[in-house]
């Protein structure tokens, strides 16, 4: 029978091998509603090595960008629905404008099993 709390093993390696590095918290939005403050015995948890873009996010990204290929995915998407003459001169030109803004982190994810 599995217990309600995880192997934290992996989180605490990850924080003695790199104690310097923010942990970042993402939580599904499933778990924000008003009757999920006691459902802890349903959540799985990951952490990993990660990345976050550490300033304002771009335009209608809607997105809190932790993985540069993410951004790089809606980056191209943005792109591709303007009216531009050269796309990759575009795509690469915005995706260097943030790239001196990622910084490495301790990513912690949690959602309902």
């Amino acid at each position: 029978m599995k217990g309600i709390f995880h192997d934290t093993r992996e989180l605490r390696d990850l924080i003695i091998r790199h104690p310097e590095l923010p942990l970042v918290f993402h939580v599904d939005s499933d778990m924000s509603g008003p009757d999920c403050e006691l459902h802890d015995c349903a959540i799985w948890t990951m952490v990993e090595d990660g990345e976050i873009l550490d300033c304002e996010q771009p335009e209608d990204s809607g997105w809190f960008y932790t993985h540069s290929w993410e951004f790089t995915q809606d980056m191209e998407e943005q792109v591709y629905g303007r009216d531009v003459d050269d796309y990759e001169e575009e795509l690469n030109r915005l995706i260097a404008e943030y790239q001196n803004h990622w910084v490495p982190c301790i990513v912690v994810i949690a959602a309902f099993d």
